[in-house]
């Protein structure tokens, strides 16, 4: 069970850093080939569609097909993704690539996670999501740093290819090793059972999914604020970037102290205190052109942004049948790629129409209040001891 456990962070750490890295060489790749802001931003919003249509589709597909024809579906996506920009040159094969590294994405994304609560075992699923949740951190802080190196070592369209090697290997280890993986059928018996349905019907997957979402608005709008901030306070474009970095020192810090916290304060607690945490990152942004608050907020940012996804698997896995655990995961991975698509413009509307700070005051708001709540109305227990027998 534990040799599938370690193949699921190996594989997810080999095709997570393309998909992160590969935001940046798109983007510059773009601008070089003589693309302005619009494109630019149609080959981000490009990467976020396969999330939003195809997560409950993976998840069908998971349990019919199992693990392994899903993790090769995503290697193969991003082989495709890494092979289009250097093949075909021009624009529109980027807006392609995004949207095959997007789809890459989910395919590994979402059964990552599922075997992740399927080879666990209760008293080891916190730990278990938080190393996941460490590992996608790792390729958060490799991915950029291996594009920026590519690039400049190789140029925009040849540096793509480095990101091939990472994609070949992720297909070899399925082919060579993927058998260490649950079959089809013993997917099923553990996933199977009531269908989409069953899952929609259970209040505590609603619960979850609120969690998730709220959590969600501050993962999107903090980044979102930030450059609008360091450009109304008139700094630098390398003070800003330099400040985001900042964020991924406290995304890899966060992984290795959730165990702990969960384990002695609870998931919903912890939850809470990171709603709260972001809610005074946001405050923190208030003061126009303070550098080492604005550095400061980013790394508290980093240190709390991350919490949702692998505390409300753990909840997910503890408390509910195998069956709806699995489907929540597809069903909360729809709902915060939704959620991407609407937050950040109708929050720039908001900026626009009252100010920047109107702005960030409400998300500060939103997650305090946010914080307050999940704290205040907890509904999940320990793991509860008939589940903990059955696993």
């Amino acid at each position: 069970m534990r040799r599938g456990f370690v193949f699921v962070l190996v594989f997810s750490l080999l095709v997570f850093i393309p998909v992160m890295g590969v935001r940046i060489a798109l983007s510059l790749y773009a601008l070089d080939l003589g693309a302005g802001a619009f494109e630019v931003g149609v080959i981000g919003a490009a990467s976020q569609i396969p999330m939003l249509l195809f997560s409950l589709p993976v998840a069908a597909m998971l349990e019919r097909c199992g693990p392994r024809v899903t993790l090769a579906a995503s290697a193969l996506c991003g082989i495709a993704g890494t092979l289009l920009p250097w093949a075909w040159p021009d624009v529109s094969a980027l807006v392609i690539a995004s949207f095959l590294f997007g789809t890459s994405n989910v395919l590994a994304f979402q059964p990552g996670q599922t075997l992740v609560g399927l080879l666990g075992r209760p008293e080891t699923l916190a730990r278990d999501f938080s190393v996941y949740a460490f590992f996608s951190s790792l390729s958060a802080l490799f991915g950029p740093v291996a594009s920026g190196l590519a690039i400049d070592a190789a140029g925009h369209r040849s540096g793509f290819l480095v990101f091939l090697a990472f994609e070949l290997s992720a297909l070899a280890l399925v082919l060579a090793v993927g058998r260490v993986l649950p079959a089809a059928r013993k997917a099923r018996a553990h996933t199977g059972g009531g269908g989409l349905a069953e899952t929609l019907r259970n209040r505590k997957v609603w619960r979850l999914i609120a969690i998730s979402g709220l959590s969600g608005i501050g993962l999107d709008l903090f980044p979102f604020f930030v450059p609008l901030y360091g450009h109304a306070a008139g700094l630098s474009a390398s003070v800003i970037g330099a400040t985001v970095s900042v964020a991924a020192i406290g995304m890899i810090l966060l992984p290795v102290l959730l165990p702990f916290l969960a384990r002695t304060c609870g998931e919903e607690r912890v939850m809470a205190a990171c709603l709260g945490v972001m809610g005074i990152a946001f405050l923190m942004l208030l003061p126009p052109g303070n550098v080492p608050l604005l550095v400061a907020a980013s790394f508290l940012y980093g240190l709390a942004c991350y919490a949702a996804n692998p505390l409300t698997s753990t909840l997910a896995w503890a408390h509910l049948p195998p069956g709806v655990a699995a489907r929540f995961l597809a069903v909360r991975n729809t709902g915060n790629a939704a959620l991407r698509v609407v937050i950040a413009p109708v929050f720039g509307a908001l900026a626009a129409g009252l100010g920047l700070a109107a702005g960030i005051a409400v998300s500060a708001a939103i997650m305090g209040a946010s914080g307050l709540w999940v704290g205040a109305r907890r509904r999940f227990a320990a793991v509860p001891p008939d589940v903990a027998a059955s696993r």
